[in-house]
């Protein structure tokens, strides 16, 4: 387990689309007498009832409880002492409640099936063993309200006429609690140590340029991945509005280490430009996000243009972008809107308009904390901030821009073009296509949302958290039913399930029903 309150357990729980929680019930004890056992209001219960039995189980089960998915814990120090017969210590004390969820037993069990309960585990203190414990059991006993009529309840009833000076504490089998790591040792908790557990958040390191160095105003990096069929558009948009050479690098970083196609890549950019712009062969496939991290170490410019090869900028886009730099010197980052095209360069409609005139953007921070509002063509950033700030994040995967984007909004202002002077391609084969196919997309964003809450600031946090979720649900559902109109059913249900992941509000609900209800499912 690792260290942290509820709201952080939950979080991460909801990172990893789990949405139940179990533990085991661990009876504590003191080194008295039950009976002598005193609690004062206000005392700390572990104090009073520091130890645990070392064997806090004596049998286990598989595919058990009502509905055959889960794992059962039975005995423990009830068996040692009173001889209860299978003492149930399963639970599932953290939920996260939906209409599909049915919970068994005060929540000893839950339908829920194994993929929506988390690897990790917990354990629940269960302090009862105080001085009125006798009085309690005698009452339950003649009651009979509980389980099997309070057979239990008579059995410790019994066991403490027998016994009155009855003490549960025995140094062949107890032990005295010392925290949560000790349980982890014991095994009574269990940390999650598959591969989807989280990690430590990493920002890669961006390190200065050396002092001393000449730097140029821009640089513009380009990353071609095996094809060669748009980079020709994106290199001349740059080039056609490029500055000096010591006062744009433009580069073009190959991410393929397959020589016939990089020889093929260097031959045009060489037809198209000469040497005006540089080559790089990246030795291995660096992939997303990291070869935008091999470019940002690469750049050697005050301001840092990063576009994929398939993407391209309009006249005046520098021309513009530096009007803003000049006017705003403390800003972090600058961007235009921009129009979205599909794989033809059809046009696809525009970004939304964040101001009507150019200027820095009020409420930046709670508009992109929201949703992404841009795409990295139509963005410019400053090469310190990455300095400071770090670079992509690799467990924002498919996702990484929009983490960039709200890292820099939380300490830099940003300045804004209202113009559409980037383009920013979608294409059926890429893998943005890809990820929203497989709703990993959306999953990829839920564990955005949880990154970014930890530099969020406070009084922020959770009400963005909460938009976000509520944001890529609803947009989850608008991907599931486009997948459904086109018949790609194994697409659309995976986009349902990421959306119930994100959110099930009200809204959430009502908008699942209509859809579901206006789809035109195939037949069996």
């Amino acid at each position: 387990m690792r260290k942290g309150n509820i709201i952080q357990l939950c979080r991460s729980l909801d990172a990893k689309g789990k949405r139940a929680f179990r533990a085991i019930v661990l009876d504590m004890y003191s080194d008295r007498p039950i009976r002598e056992t005193h609690y004062a209001p206000g005392q700390s219960f572990e104090e009073v009832c520091p130890y645990f039995d070392r064997q806090f189980y004596h049998e286990c089960a598989d595919n058990t409880g009502p509905f055959n998915n889960q794992k059962s814990y039975y005995g423990g120090v009830r068996q040692r002492v009173f001889g209860e017969d299978r003492c149930f210590l399963s639970k599932v004390p953290l939920l996260k409640y939906g209409e599909d969820c049915i919970l068994a037993g005060g929540q000893h069990g839950t339908n829920l099936p194994r993929g929506q309960v988390a690897m990790e585990s917990g354990g629940v203190l269960h302090f009862k063993y105080f001085s009125g414990f006798g009085d309690r059991v005698s009452e339950d006993a003649k009651r009979k309200e509980h389980y099997a009529n309070a057979m239990r309840h008579q059995l410790y009833e019994q066991c403490l006429q027998q016994q009155p000076a009855l003490s549960l504490y025995d140094p062949a089998h107890s032990v005295k609690l010392e925290g949560s790591r000790q349980l982890v040792r014991l095994g009574v908790m269990q940390a999650d140590e598959s591969e989807n557990a989280p990690a430590r958040i990493v920002f890669p390191k961006i390190h200065e340029v050396p002092p001393g160095e000449r730097r140029p105003f821009w640089s513009v990096m380009l990353t071609v991945y095996r094809r060669t069929c748009y980079l020709e558009q994106a290199l001349r948009s740059v080039l056609a509005q490029a500055p000096a050479p010591e006062e744009m690098q433009i580069e073009v970083l190959m991410d393929s280490p397959d020589d016939l196609i990089e020889t093929e890549v260097e031959a045009m950019i060489r037809a198209i430009a000469g040497n005006r712009v540089s080559v790089y062969r990246h030795p291995n496939r660096a992939g997303q996000p990291e070869i935008f991290n091999v470019c940002l170490r690469r750049a050697r410019g005050v301001w840092v243009h990063l576009l994929h090869d398939d993407d391209w900028v309009a006249p005046g886009f520098y021309s513009a972008l530096c009007k803003g730099i000049h006017a705003a010197p403390d800003i972090g980052a600058a961007f235009c809107r921009h129009t979205y095209v599909d794989e033809n360069g059809e046009n696809l409609g525009v970004s939304l308009l964040e101001r009507e005139t150019p200027g820095t953007i009020d409420g930046w921070l709670d508009r992109i904390g929201a949703g992404c509002r841009l795409e990295t063509p139509s963005i410019v950033v400053r090469r310190e901030v990455y300095e400071r700030l770090g670079g992509y994040c690799p467990q924002a995967r498919s996702v990484f821009d929009w983490e960039m984007w709200q890292r820099i909004g939380v300490h830099y202002p940003v300045w804004y073009e209202p113009r559409p002077l980037a383009f920013f391609r979608k294409s059926s084969g890429s893998e943005g296509a890809r990820v929203a196919a497989s709703g990993d997309q959306i999953s990829d964003t839920r564990a955005v949302i949880e990154i970014a809450r930890t530099y969020l600031p406070r009084e922020k946090a959770d009400a963005l958290s909460r938009r976000a979720s509520e944001h890529y649900a609803l947009f989850a559902l608008d991907l599931a039913r486009k997948q459904l109109e086109s018949g790609n059913l194994r697409s659309a249900m995976a986009n349902l399930r990421e959306a119930l992941r994100c959110s099930c509000s009200a809204d959430v609900r009502h908008q699942l029903s209509t859809l579901l209800s206006q789809a035109q499912l195939p037949q069996a």
